[in-house]
């Protein structure tokens, strides 16, 4: 957790406000873990300090039917709300091949259940998002923008950790 505390590129110094999140703002002490190439809820847990950690790695990982190699490890990360992207990468598609998302979804949650499962979901539009964000529309394209060029780097990875995606 220290390594990748180091290697964060949200600079939390004296006077600054605490980047991604409030918890870890002294060190990496609450995150998520996400399966593979699923991002449904039923595979993403929340965790709290090393041990926990530990024990939803090992739950994710012995899913029956499971055939992944990896997980994400993800530093908590204080949000408005959850911006979905999907993307539908064509079966001869290589990593460095720019795709766009053929839709976007925007969710919120209503907290964790105790064996760490989110719950409460609730999709919102783009007026609810707006909403959250004083009716700012260029926040918003300029965050979908953000999010899309980070999914190709995520889907690059994936795709080398594992060659076959989920059918």
């Amino acid at each position: 957790l220290h390594h990748i505390r180091a290697r964060t590129p949200f600079p939390v110094g004296p006077e600054e406000r605490p980047a991604p999140s409030v918890v870890n703002r002294d060190g990496i002490r609450k995150g998520v873990v996400k399966l593979g190439w699923s991002w449904e809820g039923r595979f993403v847990v929340s965790w709290e300090g090393e041990e926990q950690l530990a024990k939803r790695l090992v739950e994710l990982m012995l899913q029956p039917g499971c055939l992944a190699s990896s997980c994400i490890v993800q530093e908590w990360v204080d949000f408005d709300f959850e911006m979905r992207l999907y993307f539908l990468p064509p079966a001869d598609w290589l990593p460095g091949a720019r795709l766009q998302p053929r839709k976007v979804e925007c969710n919120s949650w209503g907290g964790f259940s105790e064996e760490g499962r989110p719950h409460t979901f609730k999709k919102l539009t783009e007026e609810m998002c707006l909403e959250w964000w004083d009716k700012d529309a260029g926040a918003l394209r300029n965050a979908t923008e953000q999010a899309a060029e980070v999914g190709q780097h995520l889907l690059a990875w994936l795709r080398t950790m594992d060659p076959e995606p989920v059918p």
